[in-house]
């Protein structure tokens, strides 16, 4: 019976173990799920006339290859779209609402490499945001037909959600 009695007891106890070691892998996956930063899951972009816009768009080697593809995207806070620097990118890039940044984990567009990416809109807006901020734009060119045939401005951020506010709006280094 003394047998039989350490035996049972041996059973509740892992019994016990595991039911505790399941709680606690929940209870961590959740901690870690909440308190990880977005920017662990952030991805950057990047941009190159050498890119194929069928390309994932992750590393150098899987560049996008224009404007057009990084307008169709969605980004999210702590995505960064590097364009190749000392190339000129046709047409603008137009950000939607859903592509939304924050102070903390800002959208960043910047060039990357040697010298400067130009993004050459001719008539048209050269950076169109819409109902969306969290963005930096950085070391950057922008190129239009000129002020007599240019009805658009270079850089544009619109607005139009009532009682919203752009928040975390930075430009550095803008041509």
């Amino acid at each position: 019976t003394l047998n039989r009695l350490a035996i049972n007891m041996c059973k509740f106890v892992s019994i016990f173990d595991k039911s505790i070691y399941m709680k606690l892998k929940i209870i961590l996956f959740l901690f870690l799920s909440f308190t990880l930063p977005a920017s662990l899951f952030a991805s950057t972009y990047y941009v190159s006339n050498a890119g194929n816009d069928a390309n994932t768009g992750t590393s150098p080697t899987q560049a996008w290859r224009t404007t057009a593809r990084v307008s169709a995207a969605r980004f999210q806070p702590g995505d960064r779209v590097l364009l190749a620097g000392g190339q000129v990118f046709t047409g603008g890039i137009w950000l939607r609402g859903n592509s939304q940044g924050t102070a903390n984990q800002p959208i960043t567009f910047r060039s990357y490499g040697a010298g400067r990416a130009t993004i050459q809109s001719d008539t048209s807006f050269g950076f169109y945001a819409h109902n969306t901020a969290g963005i930096e734009l950085r070391q950057l060119n922008f190129a239009g037909s000129g002020r007599v045939s240019n009805r658009n401005s270079g850089v544009i951020f619109y607005l139009d959600s009532a009682n919203a506010h752009l928040q975390h709006l930075r430009f550095d280094s803008l041509d």
